[in-house]
C-alpha cells in the first residue's frame, strides 16, 4: 500500500482515534514487537512507548498481527489490514507506525497554519535500500563414492560459511568448507585426503509465507590434500580441481533476521586430479563428484 493510500486510510479513522499518553506495542512474527516500538518512539512528541515485555501499565495497546501476505494494525476503535506479499518487516514497522501516530496524535491544524510530522520520504525505485546482506553457517556432511582407481568412497564432517550479496529474489553467494580428514586405500597404498572447497554461485530465492526456497548454481575450486600413510617416507602433497557445484535449501524464518535452514548440494568434478605422493608416484585420482547435507542458519544482516 502507497504513503498516500495510507494517509487517506489514517484520515478518515481519525475522529474515532483513541488518546494514550502511554502505548503498549504488541506484535510478533513480521514485524517485531521492537520494530514497531523503535520505529513509532520518534513519532509520538506526547506519548511514551512501551515493549510487550514492559510491565508499566499502558492507556492503549497497539496491535501488530502477521498474517501472512497481509497483516493487521489495530487500536482501541480503529484497525486496517494492509497488503505486503513480499513481507518487508521494515516497511510493515513504518507503516504501523505511522498508522498509529496520526491515529493517536493527529496532526494540529490552527487558522492557516498546520503542523504536520511527516516520516522520511521512501526510496521509490531498487537500489541500496533493497540489497539483502545475509550470513550463513552450518554444519555439513559429505561423502563421495570410491573413484575408478580406488577401493573405497570417503566420509566426512565439517562446517561451512557462506556470504549472500543481492535482492528479493536473486544474488551471489560465496562460500568456504573445511572437512575433516579420512583415509582413502588406493592399490598402492593408503592416504589421508583433506577437501576444502571454495564456491561461488548465483541465487535465487521463492518466499511464501515463513518458508523460503533457495537454488544455487555455480562453480567450485577445491584445495586437495594427500598424505601418504603406508608408504616409505611418506610425504604431503597439495594440488586443486575445479568443479561444478548445486544445492537446495529451505528456510525457516523465526523473525526478520534469523532463519534455520536444511539443505542438499552436489558437486561434479569433471576432470578430478591425478594424485602424486612421493616417492611412490602416482597412486589414482580423486573422486568424481561429491553429495552433502547441511544444517544450520542465516542471519540477515540488511
Amino acid at each position: 500500500m502507497g504513503r498516500a493510500a495510507l494517509g487517506c486510510l489514517l484520515l478518515v479513522a481519525l475522529p474515532g482515534a483513541a488518546r494514550a499518553s502511554t502505548v503498549r506495542v504488541v506484535a510478533a512474527g513480521c514485524p517485531g514487537g521492537d520494530e514497531v516500538a523503535a520505529a513509532l518512539r520518534p513519532l509520538l512528541a506526547r506519548s511514551q512507548v512501551l515493549g510487550g515485555a514492559d510491565p508499566t501499565p499502558a492507556d492503549v495497546e497497539l496491535h501488530v498481527e502477521d498474517l501472512g501476505t497481509s497483516y493487521r494494525v489495530s487500536l482501541p476503535g480503529v484497525a486496517r489490514s494492509l497488503v505486503d506479499a513480499g513481507r518487508s518487516c521494515a516497511d510493515r514497522a513504518r507503516e504501523a507506525a505511522v498508522f498509529a501516530a496520526l491515529t493517536l496524535e493527529p496532526p494540529v491544524v490552527e487558522g492557516r497554519a498546520a503542523v504536520v510530522e511527516r516520516a522520511a520520504p521512501r526510496a521509490t525505485s531498487g537500489g541500496a535500500r533493497d540489497l539483502r546482506v545475509e550470513l550463513e553457517a552450518a554444519a555439513t556432511l559429505a561423502a563421495a563414492p570410491a573413484s575408478s582407481s580406488a577401493t573405497d568412497g570417503v566420509l566426512a564432517g565439517g562446517g561451512s560459511l557462506r556470504l549472500f550479496l543481492g535482492w528479493r529474489f536473486l544474488g551471489a553467494a560465496l562460500g568456504a568448507s573445511g572437512l575433516s580428514p579420512d583415509t582413502v586405500r588406493y592399490p598402492a597404498g593408503q592416504v589421508e585426503l583433506v577437501r576444502v572447497p571454495l564456491d561461488l554461485s548465483l541465487r535465487a530465492l521463492l518466499r511464501r509465507g515463513r518458508f523460503e526456497g533457495v537454488l544455487d548454481v555455480g562453480g567450485v575450486l577445491a584445495v586437495v590434500s594427500v598424505r601418504g600413510l603406508d608408504l616409505p617416507l611418506p610425504r604431503q602433497a597439495t594440488q586443486v580441481e575445479a568443479g561444478v557445484r548445486v544445492a537446495l535449501a529451505v528456510r525457516l524464518w523465526a523473525g526478520s533476521r534469523v532463519a534455520p535452514f536444511v539443505a542438499i548440494e552436489g558437486q561434479w568434478v569433471p576432470g578430478p586430479v591425478n594424485l602424486r605422493v612421493e616417492p611412490a608416484g602416482s597412486i589414482g585420482a580423486t573422486p568424481l563428484a561429491w553429495l552433502g547435507v547441511s544444517l544450520g542458519a542465516a542471519l540477515r544482516a540488511r
